[in-house]
This record gives C-alpha cells, structure tokens and sequence, in this order.
C-alpha cells in the first residue's frame, strides 16, 4: 500500500463506480486474492452459503441496514442513560426504547408532528450518489458506532452474539447485514467506515475511524465457491485519526441536487453500497421512500433521505416514516374507508397475543376522483403483513384476500398488519425464516397463524360489507340474461355445476348493514360503557362444542381503532387465558370467539372475565362475565357434491331461493385492466363472490379478440364475436372450476394450506392464476373454432 489510510478511504468513498474502485485498489497494490490483505467476511473461508441465504429482494435487503442504523441509535441513547443495553432496567421492545430516549409517544411516529419527525430523522441518512441508471447507496447513522478492533466481531462478522442479549433491538441474527452484499454491482464493493462515540464506553482507539472494503473473491483452482473477504492488511482494520469524516450531503437549491460528502460525521458509521442493484432506481426521493415504507410498516425512528443524482425535481430530501404515517395521512384525507382501521387480534395458546388491524381504501377519494389500484399498490403493502417491531418481516400477497377469504372485491385495497413482536424468540424463529423476508411455511406455529388469521378475516363484518357493496357497484350493470339455454344443458349433464352458479336473480343484492341507509357510526376516544350485548338475565352461559368454537358480543361506544391506535390506545384482557382465539372492534360491537380448552370434559361450565382499560379507567376498568358451557362436539360438515343447491340463509332470517341464475359475466376495458392486471393478452379473470360463487371479468380489449373484429366487414357480426368470445372464456372457466372442485371434494384434504403453497403471488392464487393462464391462451384461438363449428362437419 502506498497511500496513507485517510487518503485510500476518501479515494474509496468519492468513487462512484466499481471501475473507479478497481482503479485505485490496482494502484495501490490491492487488487489481488492475498489472504495477508483480505480476511474472510466474518472468518469463515465459506460464508457465501450465509451470505447467499439472506433477503430474496433487494429492498428488503437494504432495509435491513437501515434496521441496523436504528438498533445503533437506540443503543446510543441506552449507553449514554447510563444504562447497560443487555440489563434489566434497559427497554424491552424498540418502541419501549424509542419513547424512553427520545420522547416518541407510545413509540409510535403518528403521534410527532411532521416537523419533528424531520427533527427526529437527522441520526440517520440515507444519500444516493453516481449514476441515475447506477446509483450507489449510503446508509449513514450517528449511532454507538464502533471501535476499529471491534469490527470482526461487529461490523464485518457472522453469527456473533453480540445483540442476542439486547431486548430492544431488532438484529440479533448476526447475519441481516450481509444480504446486501450479493445486490452490490459485479465485485460486490462495499465501504464500511466506524468510530466509537466517545463518551461511550470501548477501548482507547475511539479516536480513530476505522474502515474496510468488502469484496468477493470468485472460485480458483483451489476454492470450489466464491468468498466474502474484507480490506485487513496483516488481519487488521485500517485507521486514521480525524475529529470528523465528510460523508453528508450540502445544502441544495431549487431544482439543483445537493453536493455530495460536503459536510461532517463526527462518530457513527458509514456504509457504501457501490452499484446496487435496486428494483426501482428512480427519484430516490420517491421511488426509494415509497419501497422502503412498504417494507416498514412503522418505525420507531425515521430516517431521512437524500438525492444528489442529476434530477430535477421540487425537493431533494425527504423523511421516511413508514406505512403506517401514510395510512393517518391518508385517513385524514378522506381516502379510507368509514369503520377504518379498526382494531382486532389472535389469541393463540402458546404463540401468544398477535394484534391485527385492517384498512381498507375507497375506490374514489372526497372530490369523486377515482382512486385506482396502482395508486394503492403504488404506496401501500396491499395484503397481509406480518411486523416484528414495526418492520415487515414477511407477507402474503393481495391474492390470499381473493382466494383464501373471498375478498376479491377489495384486495388490493385493503392493507392487514398482523403484529408478532410479543411471540417468543422460540415461537418467531418457528414462524420467520432468518432471512426476516419470509415465514416457514411447514411448521405448526405458520398453520395455526394462517388458520387462525383466515377464519378471522372471514367472520370480519367490515371487510364483508365493503366486498359485497363493491362486488354490486361491479357487476349490477350487467343486465344481459347470457345463454341460459347453454347453462341448463351443462348442469342436466352434471348437475354438480350447479354449486358454481350463483343462487337467486340475475344479481342479488347482498344483505346486511353495509348494503341499508344507516346513520354512521361515532365513536368516542374514551368510551363510557362496555358490557355483554343482551346479556341475558342470570347471565349469560355461551354453549360451546367440544371441537368448534362459538363468538361472545359485547357492545360499548369506543372508536373503532381504540385497540390499535398509536396515541394512548385501549388494552382488553381475556381470563382465563388461552380461551379467546380472537376479537375485532367494530361500529360499537366487539366480537370476540372462544373455544373451549382441550381437557374440557362434557357438561363443564368456565367462568370467564374480560377486562378492557386505559389510561382514564387505570383504577376502574370495565369488567365483564360469562360463562361457557361445553358441549356435545358437532359433525364436520363435509362437502357432498350434489346438483341441488340448498337455500341459502344470511343471518338475517332471510334466505335464497333454490333458483340458479347466469354468473355475471362482465367486460373490462383497457382504461380498467390495473384492477385486474390485465394486458394485451389477458383472457379472462375470476373472482369469488363472497358466497361460493365465481363472477367472470372478460377483456374486452383483448389482441386476439380486437384482430377478429378488425377482420370482420360485416357490421352485424360484431356483437356476435363478442358475445362468443365473452361467453365462450366464461365457460371455459366454469369448466376448469368445476373440475377442481371435483377434485377437491374426492381427494384427501390438504390442511389449513396445501403443501403447494409459497409466499407471495405464486401462494393462494395457484389454481386461479392458472385459469387465469389458460384462458389467455384460449382467447387465442377460441372464436377461430366457434367460427369453424358454427359452419357444420368438416367436409372430408
């Protein structure tokens, strides 16, 4: 090495590309394999299958040092409240933390103003230098940071246990800060550079910044894979005395991009992620934030966010807060829907107590402009997200709405957060993977979530009410009677199709609150009541099967978002424990199901209390009781296929009639294809009605079909061409429905969800999407054949 430490690392951070970087490692004698200069990433000679292992996106990737910035933060503050972080009077969550040291109600960022918020953000930046096509990212924290002899057990280790003793922070894994690595550009360039705050406790060198480079090596003749290693000269990190480094940003001007490494990191760490591979790589002020805040649902500190590429744009930073910000700023705006967020959660025995809230979004905001699904998907993490402390840690896409709870109608506008943080180390590392980007989704604890997620999401009244007012806005237009004389030949031949079809006229209206005029619901912050609805005199006694479960209302004037909101929310305690599996708050009743406990005998009676509370009831909280009787175990209703359909009731005392009619079969066009992620080539799509039917969604500006009409010179003949490309997907699809159910109904049951099942969109709408598939290549070819049969016999 030629150049002294300080210089070689100002040459390496203002380089911005990793042909810069081979530059000056070439110069200065670096760019080799010398084991003497470069140590394996946290020794071990094989740790691509660690690094290699990590985060499957590179955004979830990144957000994890993002993650890391915080825990330095927090432990900054711990350290300088005199306050050892593994002891017992430290916090015991991030959120615990965050109100402690800094002031955050509740820890939750709803409950600053936005001025502070920006305020808030200064200890962590995040500056986006290079190329607009070629960014490199800086994540930088004015944290604990770290001493230069303790980065091979800190900044550069694996499997270290150096925060598994610390309650309050998020990576205790020892392995989330490597899963970047594989996302940065072709060599994998990443700068680290640290020094120790120095009125925190560590060794004499809190002087001195220490830094390193971390590269991959590819196989030789002697290494079979590739390997991490990182710049340590004789095994040693590299130092350099300096009261300050320049690694932030300048002040900007309008419409001109802030200069880069223009003002001072007294401690703290830097790192450098050279070319990284990001899936969006446009503003970073709004491109990086929205991905970013899709992937942290809340923060307990935010971050700022700063662009210094050559964009013109109106601002260059920006605060980045998470989704749960832009939900309040968006509720505040009239964008949600009445009812929500509200509050709910899963009690399960031996998992523990997993909050829920659900949102929903309008179609349209406040001035009638339509709010369109890319809007939504655009900012918010449609589908079920399930958070350790803030951060999301996996998901289920939108399509476990559509076909696991038969909320087609709304899945993209619906946003449910499942909170795990108060699962135990044991029970979360049975439910998340390592990687904190993915559940397991073999084990016990995933199926009893899942299961007991689904059933909630199902019996949920608001998210019922919504699916079917849309599921009537979508499809009451459609007035066409179809061919009835195709659908009554199909089910005299099988008449098991008839439990396809929909029961009753041609479009039947939902029943229910959310379909009649009704005045809206005000709840109070505060409430003044909370009791048994309609208890009965004597009380009530819930009688409960052995093997089911039964619900318990209770009714009280609390908002619907009493359980769940940030600023000062409400608690409910349910004794004893393991009895109650879930509740939901909403519109003034509160729902809750019980079971009954599995050495329960026959004829016992439980007495159970629920206590619900805050901070104006400390000294009075409400109170109530019951019991329940257990009782003879109901049959399993297995399913039977049959070509009669029972009438079906709606809770009301109102029923459907025996009658079947046509499925709305309805044409979409291009200008609403994002609600249906079509494309040129979509065929057909198929959403569950919510009562165990199916309507069908056709593109109507399909290639095949629109080439066919061109084709067409008589003028007649176009309705004709529609109404067989319309019709003709239609019963495709009801014929591969059909056939699954079948299916289904003869084979051995897979479980709460079948081994096939996956994270993401290729999960829950496997068999759907593959109609889906299938009906796209049919679209191709299908008013070719009717053409060819409507013409009689081939002749021979």
């Amino acid at each position: 090495m030629n150049s002294r430490p300080r210089d070689l690392f100002y040459s390496l951070l203002h380089a911005e590309s990793e042909g810069e970087v081979d530059i000056i490692l070439d110069g200065e004698g670096l760019l080799c394999d010398s084991p003497s200069l470069w140590r394996p990433y946290g020794d071990l000679p094989n740790n691509i299958s660690t690094v290699g292992g990590q985060q499957s996106k590179a955004i979830a990737a990144f957000v994890e040092k993002v993650i890391n910035s915080v825990d330095a933060v927090l432990m900054r503050e711990c350290w300088r409240a005199g306050i050892d972080p593994e002891d017992q009077a430290a916090p015991r969550t991030m959120a615990q933390a965050s109100e402690r040291f800094f002031g955050i109600r509740g820890g939750r960022l709803e409950n600053e103003t936005a001025v502070r918020r920006t305020q808030l953000a200064d200890d962590i930046h995040i500056v986006v230098t290079g190329e607009k096509g070629n960014p490199n990212y800086m994540v930088i924290d004015q944290g604990e940071g770290q001493c230069p002899q303790e980065f091979p057990d800190t900044l550069v280790s694996i499997g270290k246990e150096n925060k598994v003793g610390i309650h309050f922070v998020q990576g205790k894994y020892n392995a989330g800060g490597t899963g970047a690595l594989p996302f940065c550009g072709e060599k994998k360039y990443q700068l680290i550079v640290s020094r120790r705050h120095p009125n925190l406790p560590g060794d004499s060198s809190k002087d001195s910044w220490g830094f390193t480079l971390v590269r991959r090596l590819r196989p030789t003749g002697h290494r079979l894979n590739s390997m991490y290693v990182y710049l340590a000269p004789s095994g040693q990190i590299q130092t350099f005395p300096a009261d300050e480094i320049r690694v932030f940003p300048g002040q900007g001007a309008p419409n001109v991009p802030p200069k880069p490494y223009a003002a001072g990191l007294a401690w703290g760490t830097c790192i450098k992620l050279y070319a990284y591979k990001m899936e969006r790589k446009g503003l970073a002020t709004t491109e990086l934030r929205r991905e970013m805040e899709k992937q942290l649902y809340t923060l307990c500190l935010p971050v700022r966010i700063t662009e210094t590429r050559e964009y013109r744009a109106n601002y260059y930073s920006t605060t980045a807060c998470g989704t749960s910000i832009n939900i309040a700023d968006h509720e505040s705006k009239g964008r949600i829907e009445p009812a929500f967020p509200d509050s709910g959660g899963l009690n399960l025995d031996g998992i523990g107590n997993l909050p829920v809230i659900v949102t929903v979004y309008k179609e349209t905001d406040e001035e009638g402009n339509r709010i369109t699904t890319r809007d939504i998907t655009r900012d918010i993490p449609s589908g079920v997200s399930f958070l350790v402390n803030g951060q999301i840690q996996a998901s289920l896409g939108s399509e476990f709405l559509e076909r696991r709870i038969d909320r087609g109608y709304v899945r993209k506008y619906t946003v449910v957060a499942v909170d795990c943080t108060a699962m135990s180390n044991e029970v979360r590392e049975e439910f998340f993977m390592t990687s904190r980007d993915r559940v397991r989704s073999g084990s016990d604890v995933y199926k009893d979530v899942i299961g007991a997620l689904e059933e909630y999401l199902k019996q949920h009244e608001g998210l019922k009410e919504v699916n079917a007012r849309r599921r009537l806005e979508r499809v009451k237009q459609h007035e066409e009677e179809g061919p009835i004389d195709v659908f009554t030949e199909l089910i005299k031949a099988d008449p098991a199709l008839a439990e396809l079809l929909p029961a009753g006229a041609r479009i039947h209206r939902p029943f229910g609150p959310g379909t009649r005029e009704s005045t809206p619901f005000k709840g109070k912050r505060f409430p003044t009541y909370f009791r048994l609805k309609n208890e009965p005199p004597g009380g009530l006694v819930k009688e409960i099967p052995i093997n089911s479960s039964a619900r318990v209302q209770f009714e009280t004037d609390a908002e619907n978002k009493y359980f769940s909101r940030g600023d000062d929310p409400g608690s409910i305690e349910f004794v004893p424990s393991g009895l109650n599996r879930s509740f939901n708050l909403k519109d003034g009743t509160l729902t809750a199901r019980f079971v009954v406990p599995v050495n329960a005998r026959l004829g016992d009676q439980l007495r159970v209390t629920v206590t619900a509370t805050d901070i104006t009831r400390v000294d009075n909280p409400f109170r109530c009781e019951f019991r329940i009787g257990v009782a003879r175990a109901v049959e399993s209703r297995a399913s039977s296929i049959s070509g009669t359909r029972k009438p079906r009731s709606h809770g009301d005392g109102q029923t459907e009639d025996a009658t079947l009619s046509i499925p709305p079969v309805k044409e979409v066009y291009k200008e609403d294809w994002a609600d249906y992620d079509f494309d040129d080539y979509s065929g057909l799509a198929v959403m569950p009605d919510g009562k165990g039917s199916y309507d069908f969604f056709v593109n109507m500006d399909n290639i095949y079909l629109l080439k066919e009409l061109r084709r067409e010179k008589r003028e007649s003949e176009i309705p004709v061409l529609k109404y067989w490309f319309r019709y003709g997907l239609a019963l495709v699809a009801l014929g591969l429905l059909h056939e699954d159910r079948r299916h289904n109904q003869t084979s051995e049951s897979r479980g709460v969800l079948g081994a096939e099942s996956a994270q993401g969109r290729d999960g829950y709408g496997d068999f759907i999407d593959r109609i889906r598939y299938a009906t796209q290549g049919v679209s191709s070819v299908i008013l070719p054949i009717i053409r060819q049969l409507a013409k009689g016999p081939l002749s021979s």
